[in-house]
């Protein structure tokens, strides 16, 4: 109901009060009485509801705000506002009208309203305070969005290599097979033990990407090896990758496969290296390491800018190594809050990053929000258990990379 029933408070009793504010006016314009009561009985306690009414209305409206900030229950929300309206028509029509047992039922209920808004107030900060952290926890449930049928997924491919066997592929290899369309099975999912396994055979570039768009989440999921490569990397690690944050057209990358977005890099000897995709801008504290001549993640060095035409390079290698032996399976978690965001192996943080950007026409654009996509890149790789959930912020744990 969001601020349903603090709109109704706000609407009903600035009424009233507009109501007897106006009758005020009138009874002085009536008896020609400019200040005070001028000892007349019949304006004095129009003045009376009145501003009895300005006492108590604003705290009590401050109660409701506070209530329904704190996303108390619609129906004790209701119920408050109902009788303490109630209390407030019925006090104002016992002064006016001097029915003087509607004012006395009037002011009860307004006091005992307040005090159960009081009380409700209190109950939510003592229950945040020794609650807090479990509630926190459990705010957003994991999210699945693995099955048999991709149901949560699209598939993007690029053109095939001159490998593939021409009778499975249309235009001659000219083409991007394209959208939803993987004649090769590059992407099949198979129950292992009753779960289901994402099996990339890395044939030909591209991804399977989410169907909807993500922001402010953890994401989390199980990688391993296969066996088999493909050229152009028969002589290179086998490589996959997260892209997140992904958005526009598909095959805007070097390699004609993905699409703007920042990389949480699947490599052997690489679990968790950052990438930049067709342009995507991100900030990195690094150091430039004078033995490999690439850039490093190292906590509390200098924030340095990375992607685009701006940044010192479009790669920066993890802060240390976190993969297990090869036929085991690698848990791979990526953290994005706002602009930051956190690759983590294993347990372990291995880069932290900040300023998700990317520029347009020379001006900078936050790139906080997009489709998660799951890349094939010539290698064979499998996934599992790969979930998701909403989160409010960074968890507190890991606060001191930022």
């Amino acid at each position: 109901m969001g601020y349903f029933w603090f709109t109704v408070f706000v609407s009903a009793n600035a009424l009233l009060l507009m109501v007897l504010a106006a009758n005020v006016s009138r009874l002085r314009l009536k008896y020609r009485i400019s200040l005070g009561d001028g000892d007349n009985k019949e304006l004095r306690n129009a003045i009376r509801a009145h501003a009895n009414g300005v006492e108590q209305v604003p705290i009590f409206g401050l109660l409701v705000l506070a209530l329904s900030l704190a996303q108390a229950s619609s129906i004790l929300l209701g119920v408050l506002v109902i009788l303490f309206t109630a209390s407030r028509y019925l006090h104002a029509y016992g002064m006016t009208c001097r029915v003087f047992i509607f004012r006395r039922i009037g002011a009860g209920l307004t006091y005992l309203m307040n005090i159960v808004a009081v009380i409700a107030a209190i109950l939510i900060v003592c229950l945040s305070l020794f609650f807090g952290p479990a509630a926190q926890a459990n705010e957003a449930e994991w999210v699945d969005l693995l099955d048999e049928d991709l149901s949560h997924w699209n598939k993007y491919l690029a053109v095939p290599g001159k490998h593939v066997e021409a009778s499975y592929v249309e235009n001659n290899y000219s083409e991007p097979l394209g959208h939803n369309n993987d004649p090769l099975n590059v992407f099949t999912v198979s129950l292992l033990k009753g779960e289901p396994v994402l099996h990339v055979t890395g044939e030909v570039y591209g991804s399977v990407y989410t169907k909807k768009q993500y922001e402010n989440y953890h994401l989390t999921l199980e990688v391993k090896w296969g066996d088999k490569k493909y050229p152009p990397r028969l002589d290179l690690e086998m490589d996959s990758g997260i892209l997140y944050h992904s958005i526009g057209e598909h095959g805007v990358d070097y390699w004609k496969a993905w699409t703007l977005s920042q990389e949480l890099q699947i490599i052997e000897g690489g679990l968790g290296d950052y990438w930049s995709l067709a342009g995507a801008q991100i900030d990195i504290a690094c150091v430039l390491s004078e033995s490999s001549g690439n850039y490093v993640y190292q906590k509390e060095s200098n924030w340095l800018s990375f992607g685009g035409d701006t940044g010192v390079n479009v790669h920066c290698r993890r802060g240390e190594d976190r993969e297990l032996e090869k036929g085991k399976w690698n848990t791979m978690e990526l953290i994005s809050f706002g602009d930051k965001s956190l690759h983590v192996v294993n347990g372990k943080v291995v880069m932290a990053l900040k300023n998700s950007r990317y520029t347009k026409e020379g001006k900078e654009i936050p790139l906080t929000r997009g489709h998660i996509l799951l890349q094939s890149e010539a290698g064979e790789v499998f996934f599992r258990n790969v979930k998701i959930k909403s989160i409010s912020g960074i968890p507190g744990k890991y606060a001191d990379y930022y």
